[in-house]
Order: C-alpha cells, then structure tokens, then sequence
C-alpha cells in the first residue's frame, strides 16, 4: 500500500462492497536485517514506504469516506522495536518510532 491509486482503490472497493468504512486498520510492516552501515539506500526508502507512506496514504483516502458517514475509527499498530532496537535493525527501527508515540 505504498501507492496512492493503491489505497484509494483499496478504500473505494471496501466502502462499495461492505456499504461503508468505519475503521482502518493500519498494519502493514516489514523489515530490513542490516546495519546502518550495510543497508543501502533502497533498503530504507522501502522500510519507510510500507511502514510510514502507507500510514498515510490510506488515513488520507479513508477520513473523507469515514467523515461522510458521520465518522469512523483508525487503528495504528507499531513494533516494540520503536522502543528497544534489536540487533541488525537499524533501517525498521525509526519508523516503528514515529507510530509508537
């Protein structure tokens, strides 16, 4: 989900199939096993994209449909990672961050 066509697609089909939306979910995870020192650029746009732009783009597209129906609930989940770092995690961690607070 890390396309905005994608989540505005996604939220479109769920509200005409299930008659509304009334809460996100956001979910969506990976991870990277490096350092800060081996992970490449391309490791973290990637991490970054699913963990964070996801976040985003698909509260973005759901608050007008959720607004319209009178309101609705979003969910974000993060990682305990966001709090205490593991080994070879560097580029996972800073997202995990920003929704854990």
């Amino acid at each position: 989900m890390t396309q905005a066509d994608d989540c505005r697609r996604a939220v479109e089909q769920t509200a005409a199939e299930l008659g509304g939306l009334d809460v996100l979910f956001n979910n969506a995870g990976i991870i990277r096993r490096a350092t800060v020192v081996d992970a490449d650029e391309a490791d973290w746009d990637r991490v970054m994209a699913v963990n964070v732009k996801s976040v985003f783009l698909m509260s973005k597209v759901a608050v007008p449909v959720m607004a319209a129906a009178g309101g609705g609930a979003i969910v974000n989940t993060a990682s305990g990672w966001g709090l205490v770092g593991g080994q070879r995690q560097r580029p996972t961690a800073p997202p995990k961050v920003l929704w854990s607070c």
